[in-house]
């Protein structure tokens, strides 16, 4: 996900940091209550919360990433070396995510289901999802929010924001979903993406939910 800076009047700009902070503040609030020091270990419920939001805002932050690397692949200095490499951390980055976003899909799906080893399931796939969220590394990060500031105009905000009113809405309402439903010791406080609080290794052990 990459951090838009400065969103000033642009509702589109306001918009995305809004949902960059809420999606940040969702997924170290995830972290906190997956850790295995953590007792009682998180409920079912919140867990659940987590990964409907997480997953539908990731989906959307994974497409904008993919939007982000074909507006490079476009552009007048594409095959410098600095736009190439940064396309390819961006591709690479978005498959690593998606891939992550899949697992953590048919976890959910598999708990709606009544899987009986859905809940263990579900914490270990929002554990594998919350540690791709560092696949772009900082410095790509930073370049990329420097070319968003530098170089784009309306078209090619038009082509990566994918924001409409339906996404504004359901964006709202799962995080809701999650504030309603935070365990004790656990908040929605405000967070930056790709801390230590986020990077937990796919084979880190992480405790199963409660109930």
């Amino acid at each position: 996900m990459i951090k838009i800076h400065h969103a000033g009047a642009n509702p589109a700009r306001q918009q995305l940091a809004t949902e960059e902070r809420n999606f940040a503040a969702v997924a170290a609030a995830c972290a906190a209550a997956l850790a295995p020091e953590r007792d009682p270990p998180a409920d079912r419920p919140f867990l659940q919360a987590c990964a409907a939001y997480l997953l539908s805002a990731g989906r959307r932050a994974s497409d904008r990433d993919a939007a982000h690397a074909a507006v490079l692949a476009g552009s007048a200095d594409a095959g410098d070396a600095a736009p190439v490499a940064l396309r390819a951390a961006l591709e690479s980055g978005v498959a690593a995510h998606r891939a992550a976003l899949a697992q953590l899909d048919r976890s959910l799906a598999g708990l709606s289901g009544g899987a009986a080893e859905a809940g263990p399931g579900l914490a270990e796939a929002l554990g594998r999802f919350l540690a791709s969220l560092s696949a772009l590394p900082a410095a790509r990060r930073h370049a990329l929010n420097e070319r968003i500031e530098a170089g784009y105009g309306i078209a090619e905000w038009r082509r990566t924001a994918l924001v409409d009113a339906d996404a504004i809405l359901e964006e709202r309402e799962l995080h809701e979903r999650v504030a309603d439903c935070l365990p004790d010791g656990v908040s929605l406080a405000a967070a930056e993406l790709g801390t230590q609080t986020m990077w937990r290794s796919p084979g880190a052990q992480i405790r199963p939910p409660a109930g």
